[in-house]
C-alpha cells in the first residue's frame, strides 16, 4: 500500500470527522426497535406485505445493527470538542515558533 501524502490524510481526516459526526447523529437503535414492531406485526397483518419487504428490512438492520456498534465506539462530542480545542491550541503555538 502506497503512503498517504499530506494532503491525502488531510482529506481522510477530514471524512473520518465527517462521518463520526453524521453517524451520532442517526437514531439507528430507533430503526431497530421500529424495524422489530414491524416484524412482529406485519407477519399478522399483512403477511404478503410483510415477507416482500423482508429483504430490505434484513438488510436496513443489518446496516442499523453495525450503526449502533459504531456509534458505541464514537467519543463523546465534549472530547470531540476537546481535542479540536487542543488541536488548535498547537496550531496556533506552532505559528508563534
Amino acid at each position: 500500500m502506497a503512503t498517504m501524502t499530506d494532503a491525502e490524510y488531510e482529506v481522510a481526516v477530514s471524512q473520518l470527522l465527517l462521518f463520526a459526526g453524521l453517524a451520532r447523529n442517526v437514531d439507528a437503535a430507533g430503526v431497530l426497535e421500529r424495524i422489530s414492531r414491524a416484524e412482529t406485526l406485519g407477519s399478522i397483518f399483512d403477511p404478503t406485505l410483510y415477507r416482500k419487504a423482508m429483504p430490505k428490512l434484513e438488510l436496513i438492520c443489518s446496516i442499523a445493527r453495525g450503526m449502533v456498534a459504531f456509534q458505541n465506539t464514537l467519543p463523546s462530542r465534549e472530547e470531540c470538542e476537546a481535542a479540536e480545542a487542543h488541536q488548535a491550541a498547537c496550531e496556533r503555538m506552532e505559528g508563534r515558533l
